[in-house]
């Protein structure tokens, strides 16, 4: 049976560095149905050189004067997390987060964090990613910015981090191991690559969900998409197209200070997300072609069956001359059978009108 498609609310950086705030967004998260919550791990001097200037979608709503500034006034504390993992818990939501470095990466095994996000920013960083497969036991792949090639390289390293417990010393290695069978063995049952569009919001000629089947047949591994664009449709046309994973970022207001507020949802739009989600799932079915339960009634009235278009006597061979169909709301032979019953006695006597059992 198909596994419903699994929702990750992205909290990211959106709780601010306020702890109340997270909690309120994992409650959001949880009331909307969603089956995750996501959260970025980071120590901001290991993840932004002084000086480095924000992106021109992080200018929108901070006023931080470069990225090291505006992540320092975002990142996680260390103390949160047993607390947020605990809450999750309770809450019945998993716990996700990103590592942006080693640090941060460490941090999340020792909480012991099953699977992890990799940033469209980091399919490149190749030490990470190998590390992370060192870690995780599932891994959702981010490919924003990417081309094929540089997912293949991305799965490559993971497949060799898979496979052996120390690092390559070349990449015919991790070609070696991504080719192998229980390299792509180890990739089919632990990793999921997101389709994405790294702008926030992306515009519509950016999004091009048609990538999600090129992903999925170059690689034949699941895929999902990571929503960045600003209305609720996306989402549902890529559950159409094949995604198994959904990712969209939620906040308490746009109205907030930070990068990421004016392309999240606000509570009340990420509960009709979900829901939308949801129905699509719900209209795209099992794939099985098959009459409807509901159908059945109309079935019974709408079809014709075969029907005497004049008296047959017992014994009487059927014919095109005596046989013809009619729609009569009974459960009666149906006009698939015609071929069969030509030439072939009646086991009674029909009259005219009389629906052939």
């Amino acid at each position: 049976m198909k596994q419903p498609v699994y929702v990750i609310a992205e909290i990211g950086v959106n709780h601010n560095g306020d702890y109340d705030k997270a909690i309120s967004l994992i409650d959001v998260a949880v009331k909307a149905g969603a089956n995750a919550v996501k959260f970025q791990s980071f120590v901001p001097e290991k993840l932004a050189a002084r000086n480095l200037k924000k992106a021109d979608y992080q200018h929108h709503g901070d006023s931080a004067p470069d990225q090291l500034s505006m992540l320092q006034n975002m990142a996680m504390p260390e103390q949160w997390y047993s607390p947020i993992i605990g809450y999750c818990k309770e809450q019945g939501v998993d716990f996700l987060s990103t590592a942006f470095d080693q640090q941060s990466l460490q941090l999340l095994n020792k909480h012991k964090v099953k699977t992890y996000k990799v940033a469209s920013g980091e399919i490149t960083n190749l030490p990470l990613l190998w590390q992370t497969g060192q870690f995780a036991k599932n891994i959702i792949l981010s490919s924003g910015m990417s081309n094929l090639a540089d997912i293949e390289l991305a799965l490559a390293n993971l497949a060799h981090s898979f496979l052996h417990q120390s690092q390559p010393v070349n990449t015919d290695e991790v070609f070696i191991a991504y080719h192998s069978v229980a390299g792509q063995a180890a990739l089919s049952e632990r990793v999921t690559i997101l389709h994405c569009t790294s702008q926030y919001p992306a515009p519509d000629k950016a999004i091009c969900l048609n990538a999600l089947e090129t992903i999925a047949n170059a690689f034949k591994l699941p895929v999902g998409y990571s929503d960045h664009s600003q209305d609720l449709l996306v989402s549902s046309l890529a559950v159409a197209k094949g995604a198994t994973i959904i990712e969209k970022h939620i906040t308490l207001s746009h109205d907030l200070p930070g990068p990421d507020h004016k392309a999240s949802l606000e509570p009340h739009e990420f509960y009709d997300f979900v829901k939308q989600i949801r129905r699509t799932e719900l209209i795209l079915g099992s794939g099985v072609k098959s009459a409807q339960s509901c159908e059945l009634q109309t079935k019974l009235i709408a079809r014709q069956t075969l029907v005497a278009s004049m008296v047959i006597k017992q014994g009487e061979l059927f014919s095109l001359a005596n046989l013809t169909t009619q729609r009569t709301g009974i459960d009666a032979a149906s006009p698939t059978k015609i071929w069969d019953l030509l030439n072939t006695p009646a086991l009674k006597t029909y009259q005219a009108g009389d629906p052939i059992d």
